[in-house]
């Protein structure tokens, strides 16, 4: 997957945060993360795994994040 599809992905799982649709948000999210450490965007990455972890604190997934 191509860098900027990857970032495509990415903003819209983050829009999808932001209008509160958690469960719709993680798969984008997901996909992203992946694309972007195949591709060794670590800035990429970290950015997906922020996004992912505040989906789980919105939806207290994992007790203790705060």
């Amino acid at each position: 997957m191509a860098a900027g599809l990857a970032w495509r992905r990415f903003v819209y799982g983050w829009a999808l945060l932001a209008w509160e649709r958690i469960d719709a948000a993680r798969a984008p999210l997901a996909t992203a993360l992946a694309a972007f450490e195949q591709l060794g965007a670590r800035y990429g990455a970290l950015r997906c795994r922020y996004a992912l972890l505040l989906a789980d604190q919105l939806q207290l997934a994992r007790p203790g994040l705060d």
